[in-house]
């Protein structure tokens, strides 16, 4: 029979968790994380309040774990899933952001470019308009 003096250590670290006490609340479940029958979802909750730390996924990536847990563990491959996605999508946004960057400066070459062209032309039209000036006192 269940020893009813001593609450159940999973309810004091979800009780310690709701409080705000969340250092006491990981500690608590670490403890769990090293007993056979709270594993799982020791495993689960730590990595899900606390962050990716790979002894928990590989905990939770056993086959006690994918029977006792299968929604938890669907749930945590959907996140992998959407994580490696929005890694994919960072990494193209970056690739995205430098190719902008360098047509930026492309675009502020070619202005140059264009506004040296330009000086180039004119010059080259007054030379026509002086030659063509010249041309015509001399014909006269």
């Amino acid at each position: 029979m269940p020893d009813q003096s001593r609450p159940d250590p999973w309810s004091v670290a979800e009780e310690l968790y709701l409080k705000g006490k969340k250092a006491k609340a990981r500690k608590v479940l670490e403890e769990l994380f090293n007993q056979r029958d709270y594993r799982c979802r020791a495993a689960f909750y730590l990595w899900v309040l606390y962050g990716e730390a790979q002894k928990y996924l590989t905990s939770l990536e056993d086959h006690q774990c994918l029977e006792s847990l299968p929604a938890e563990i669907a749930l945590l491959k959907r996140y992998q899933k959407v994580r490696q996605r929005l890694t994919d999508c960072q990494k193209e946004r970056e690739k995205d952001r430098r190719f902008i960057s360098s047509l930026k400066k492309e675009k502020v070459s070619l202005k140059e470019e264009i506004n040296r062209l330009r000086f180039e032309l004119e010059k080259l039209e007054e030379i026509r308009r002086d030659t063509e000036q010249r041309r015509l006192k001399t014909s006269h």
